[in-house]
């Protein structure tokens, strides 16, 4: 089944940040964080960069 497109990039199934966002949601659940304390910190950076390159692409279609 084709998936429509999302011109606004952001809060769709199709926009690849989303799933990104997903596998690195489910990555960082399985890193221990008292084995790898710096992959953990740097995963944590990461989906908060992500999370908040979302929020512009949901804000930026709002307004």
């Amino acid at each position: 089944m084709a998936q429509a497109s999302d011109p606004g990039g952001a809060g769709n199934e199709t926009d690849p940040l989303v799933a990104i966002f997903r596998l690195c949601t489910e990555a960082a659940q399985i890193i221990d964080p008292a084995e790898t304390p710096r992959l953990h910190e740097a995963m944590q950076e990461l989906l908060k960069e992500i999370g908040m390159e979302i929020g512009r692409r949901l804000n930026a279609r709002l307004h």
